[in-house]
Formats: structure tokens, C-alpha cells, sequence
């Protein structure tokens, strides 16, 4: 069963991270530093593989912030390989992964998905939906 698009997810916690991050100095985020925005994936995603819970990657600090609707339904993360495509979008980088999943009823599926991540005031990693 495929679950719904709900981009207005990731749109919601980019914008209460702005909100919150913006009341105070009147600074826009610094952009993502490729290295961080890697790092901060990379701990995300072993810390989904060895079965954390979402949304608080606690891989080193600070902690990570993550929004992903497999990693928040259940889904385990059996493998995933970065790629090395990332493209610029705005303060945040663009990240394609190929993740090897399995539902909580045991189906197994491979999906290329992009991750957006932030990393300033404090690494933010969310999932793009997919077209």
C-alpha cells in the first residue's frame, strides 16, 4: 500500500525551524556546509538502520532532526548508499540516497529518494517526496 504524498510535512517543519530559528536576530540560515549536511545524513540513516526511533537522530551532538514518513511509519532500513549527486537549494543541500526498505508487514522495496538538509543553526534532515 503506498502512503500518501504529504509534502505540506516537510514545508510545515521548514517553516516552524525558520519561525522558531528567526525569533531572534533577524539572520537568514548560513547554507548547508556539504561536509556537515553529508555527516548529518550519514548518522541519520545509521541511526534509523540500527533501529532508533525518528524524529531525533542522537548520533553525536547536537542532535539531528529528521522527518521521514517510512522512518516515522515503521519501516525498517535494511541498506542505504549515498550517491554523490547534491544540488544547492536555498540555505540546505540536496542529497540522493537509494534505500532498501522493509514494511512492518515485511515487504521489501528499493526506493531513490532526496533528502534536503540544513545545517545551521542545527543539522535538519527531511525527506523529499518523491515525483
Amino acid at each position: 500500500m503506498n502512503m500518501p504524498c504529504r509534502p505540506w510535512r516537510a514545508r510545515a517543519l521548514i517553516a516552524s525551524m525558520v519561525i522558531v530559528i528567526g525569533c531572534g536576530d533577524a539572520q537568514p540560515p548560513a547554507p548547508a556546509d556539504p561536509s556537515i549536511a553529508r555527516s548529518a545524513l550519514l548518522a541519520a540513516l545509521e541511526a534509523w538502520k540500527r533501529g532508533e526511533s525518528a524524529p531525533v537522530a542522537r548520533e553525536g551532538a547536537p542532535s539531528i532532526r529528521v522527518s521521514d514518513e517510512d522512518w516515522h511509519f515503521g519501516s525498517k532500513l535494511e541498506s542505504f548508499q549515498i550517491e554523490n549527486r547534491e544540488a544547492r537549494r536555498g540555505a540546505s543541500l540536496e542529497l540522493s540516497v537509494i534505500l532498501s526498505l522493509r514494511n512492518p508487514k515485511g515487504k521489501r522495496s528499493t526506493k531513490r529518494v532526496t533528502y534536503e538538509v540544513l545545517t545551521d543553526p542545527e543539522p535538519i534532515v527531511i525527506r523529499q517526496e518523491s515525483n
